[in-house]
């Protein structure tokens, strides 16, 4: 499949939203959790940064459309994020709850 026809699939496959909808009112023994005791004050999220011709976007759901951060290239992504990153780290000094995770192709020997 092309990726718009990945995209045309998940987004019309029920089978998604069934799940999370199951993982989010569930623990992890599968028994149901009383909604009124989730706590719905969270302020952790997901953050992505790609290369899009020749600048850096970071994409953020909370946010109304993507940002471009500048230049970029696909070989110097991961640590132009790492600035950006670092940026926001600064910006809220104190915060400690930063994850990184990169996907990235195996480093060849």
């Amino acid at each position: 499949m092309s990726p718009d026809e990945i995209a045309e699939y998940l987004n019309n496959d029920d089978s998604m939203d069934e799940k999370h909808a199951e993982a989010s009112t569930t623990n992890e023994d599968g028994d149901a959790i009383d909604p009124s005791t989730i706590e719905t004050d969270v302020n952790t999220h997901f953050v992505c940064f790609t290369e899009v011709n020749g600048c850096i976007y970071e994409l953020d759901g909370r946010k109304a459309s993507p940002i471009n951060h500048g230049p970029s290239s696909p070989e110097s992504l991961l640590s132009d994020a790492c600035k950006v990153i670092k940026g926001f780290m600064e910006r809220d000094e104190g915060e400690h709850r930063f994850t990184i995770v990169a996907l990235a192709p195996a480093v060849e020997d």
